[in-house]
């Protein structure tokens, strides 16, 4: 198997969001520019596209993969992913005022949204952070908790609630998608990543709008 198909894969990752997202109407788009500081949806995934992808090379280069990964990956992905997310929409339920409100992005312009926003999120929030810190510290245990903690950190700052709770959720989802990185490879943390956003942002999201309205 080729040794930069991690590479390869996250580009082909970001060349399919950047599809999808430049279909996205112009009031999503500043949705999405007003939570990446700015930046319109493009020129985030172009400098997601750029960090992750030489990310991803310097962690091969330097010896943070391991020679051979298990085949089953994908489907540890899932079953984290939905281990994990199912006690944060319980504890959304019960107190919502624990969680930023979901994005007013109605489908079917929400899955472009929130793919492009996954794909910002690995590169910028979990994939630098981690070959940062494993450049620095040569452990790869280390490595990941420093990176989950910068990516509770980078959360906070970006949606405005420092609550111990939304920060333990954010440490504890980042560490498992790069600890499922680390084991299995590029497919389960994309795996991890996009079930996360489905259960989270896309159907609790949606159903979060609904109960809004309701109440």
């Amino acid at each position: 198997m080729a040794p930069w198909r991690r590479e390869a894969g996250f580009l082909a990752l970001c060349f399919a969001a950047a599809t999808a997202v430049s279909f996205l109407p112009d009031t999503a788009q500043e949705v999405f520019a007003d939570r990446s500081f700015g930046a319109p949806p493009l020129l985030a995934l172009a400098l997601a596209t750029v960090t992750g992808t030489g990310a991803l090379w310097l962690l091969r280069v330097e010896g943070f993969f391991p020679a051979e990964q298990s085949a089953h990956g994908v489907g540890w992905a899932a079953l984290w992913a939905t281990l994990l997310t199912a006690p944060m929409i319980v504890v959304s339920f019960i107190a919502p005022g624990l969680h930023p409100p979901p994005p007013e992005i109605t489908w079917p312009a929400a899955l472009p949204f929130h793919a492009a926003a996954m794909v910002v999120t690995m590169a910028l929030t979990g994939l630098a952070p981690l070959t940062l810190a494993y450049i620095l510290v040569r452990r790869a245990w280390p490595a990941l908790v420093l990176a989950a903690l910068t990516a509770m950190l980078l959360d906070a700052l970006v949606s405005g609630m420092p609550s111990a709770v939304l920060a333990a959720q954010t440490f504890t989802m980042a560490l498992a998608g790069l600890w499922l990185l680390k084991r299995y490879g590029l497919a389960a943390l994309i795996v991890f990543s996009a079930l996360q956003s489905l259960y989270w942002d896309l159907l609790w999201g949606a159903a979060r709008a609904t109960l809004t309205t309701i109440a």
